[in-house]
């Protein structure tokens, strides 16, 4: 987790991405994916803080509606599928969204628009509901509609602080929620709050195209990790 916060830090996501998969290895992954929650809410605030200047209303209005709605389906979902579905499910998305990245990102201009908005956080929802994995779609559509790399972070902090009150709101709501996953959640914490800082100092020393290939490349390994 403290390698996974220098990643979000400097690159605006990549925490769940780099944590998900490595904790799943040592815990059940509705266990793993409440303790990156919890873990990862002081971070997102932490960084919403900083860009909050940057942040776009129009753009991120209706992605937080479409991804608040897209959360209910991605926790009720980690609640009834399978483990071994959920990861396929996973890694393919991840190596879609890293194969778009590499060879569109800069070539394909999608219009801001309330539609465009909606769809991104619904489909932002469902992953980021089921894995705490929201990030790659939300990221593809806010580098495409924002003009730096400052608003492209403040876009897309902005929705990642609302979205995770909300899952939290849920899985207190289900009793998902106990005492070993707090527990394990303030080590969590304690790693975020030291690999943020470095992480936000690397973000601002890179441009808009090295961040899209840092974020490409994490998609694809771990992508890849969950399917094998």
């Amino acid at each position: 987790m403290f390698f996974g916060s220098i990643i979000q830090g400097a690159t605006g996501l990549g925490f769940a991405i780099f944590s998900m998969p490595i904790l799943t290895l040592i815990l059940p992954i509705r266990i793993a994916t409440l303790v990156v929650l919890l873990s990862a809410f002081i971070m997102v605030l932490w960084i919403f803080y900083r860009m909050r200047d940057y942040v776009i209303v129009k753009l991120v209005s209706f992605t937080v509606i479409g991804e608040l709605i897209g959360r209910s389906i991605g926790i009720y979902s980690l609640m009834n599928l399978g483990t071994s579905i959920l990861k396929n499910i996973l890694g393919v998305t991840l190596i879609i969204f890293s194969l778009y990245f590499t060879f569109y990102y800069n070539k394909i201009r999608i219009n801001i628009s309330a539609k465009n908005s909606f769809i991104v956080g619904i489909i932002s929802g469902i992953f980021g509901g089921m894995f705490n994995i929201g990030g790659p779609p939300k990221a593809i559509y806010f580098f495409a509609a924002t003009s730096n790399k400052m608003e492209y972070q403040g876009c897309l902090q902005a929705t990642n602080v609302i979205t995770t009150i909300y899952s939290i709101f849920l899985h207190l709501t289900y009793g998902n929620i106990d005492l070993k996953i707090l527990q394990l959640s303030i080590l969590g914490m304690i790693a975020v709050l030291m690999g943020t800082p470095i992480g936000l100092k690397i973000f601002k020393e890179i441009n808009k195209s090295l961040l899209s290939k840092f974020i490409s490349f994490l998609m694809i390994i771990m992508g890849v990790m969950l399917i094998i």
